[in-house]
């Protein structure tokens, strides 16, 4: 029971620290539909202090914080890759999505973390079809309230 208490405090702290590190600016840029019909409005928003922490969390989880992590037989039979163990296919549907850095590939941990920020912003996914086994360990990542923006 010690051994547990003491694997839990250790992997909170450790996903706290993770968290902690990360870049807390992000950028949030409408999809292209929505652009089309309108200018285009971007908003500075911050992930708070738990959301911060719900990722490295979600690092921990899936890959111990280990960028260069493979899992060679996810759960569909495929391999996943990196900190937060995308599969290359759905890495880029995502970075492609959100429109983050372009020039990053899909082990790329910083990459990796920007999507992820932007699922979180967004709150435009299924988490339990994207991290199924650490949403199930975890839950869902705690919501930004942000206020409405008036174009000038």
């Amino acid at each position: 029971m010690k051994k547990i208490l003491w694997t839990v405090l250790v992997s909170g702290l450790l996903a706290l620290i993770m968290a902690l590190s990360i870049t807390n600016k992000v950028s949030y840029v409408k999809p292209a539909e929505a652009l089309a019909k309108e200018e285009i409005v971007e908003i500075k928003v911050e992930l708070n202090y738990q959301q911060k922490a719900w990722l490295g969390a979600l690092q921990w989880c899936e890959s111990r914080g280990n960028p260069k992590a493979v899992n060679p037989k996810d759960r569909d039979n495929t391999p996943s890759y990196g900190i937060l163990q995308f599969k290359p296919s759905t890495f880029n549907y995502y970075q492609a999505r959100y429109g983050t850095d372009k020039g990053t590939g899909y082990m790329d941990p910083d990459a990796q973390t920007a999507i992820v920020e932007q699922m979180i912003i967004r709150n435009d996914v299924k988490w339990s079809q994207q991290f199924p086994e650490c949403v199930r360990k975890l839950g869902k990542p705690p919501v930004i309230h942000t206020a409405k923006v008036d174009k000038k």
